[in-house]
């Protein structure tokens, strides 16, 4: 049996099943159910998961100085704050770029002979990203306690960076955070 959608005294009709039974839906109540579905479609489309990490070792390059491309690499480059309380972009506050990397070659050691930082270099907690490990998203933290390991790579960086501290992780690892733009 085809569907026939018609109009009949004010009111859709949509043949049912294969009994020929008809169900009357006013156009109202469509409309409804259409507004509805709509505002579904559109709530679900806001809705923001964390981006996954850029994994291109030759694209990290362009913001970082080492003597040979990374052999293994993931980091994005955010921006905080991502949204205000109405959903839209609001002003940004942070410009950083945040990284987990392991360095071939030399590059340990480059990255290890940088200056050490001396006071606690706070990392703002939203730029721990979901996708970071928890030993990275730890490491970042340690860097603001007085006694933590961090480095001062902002002489490593292509681009002008308000900080720049690379902590290690463990033999041969680093998580870095590069901070373009802050308050």
């Amino acid at each position: 049996m085809a569907a026939i959608i018609g109009c009949h005294g004010g009111h859709l009709t949509v043949p049912c099943c294969d009994t020929g039974v008809q169900s009357e839906m006013s156009k109202r109540g469509l409309s409804r159910l259409l507004g509805l579905f709509c505002i579904a479609v559109a709530i679900a489309g806001c809705t923001r998961d964390d981006p996954r990490p850029n994994t291109n070792v030759t694209a990290l390059s362009q913001h970082i100085h080492l003597s040979m491309p990374p052999a293994a690499a993931r980091f994005e480059i955010a921006t905080l704050p991502e949204r205000n309380d109405e959903g839209v972009p609001g002003p940004t506050d942070y410009v950083a770029l945040i990284a987990a990397i392991r360095p071939q070659g030399p590059d340990n050691a480059i990255i290890a002979n940088q200056p050490r930082i001396g006071e606690a270099a706070a990392v703002p907690e939203a730029f721990l990203r979901a996708w970071l490990s928890e030993g990275e998203k730890d490491a970042l933290q340690r860097a603001a306690a007085p006694d933590g390991t961090a480095y001062n790579i902002r002489a490593l960086t292509r681009q002008a960076a308000k900080r720049a501290i690379a902590v290690p992780l463990n033999a041969g690892e680093w998580v870095l955070y590069i901070e373009y733009v802050a308050p």
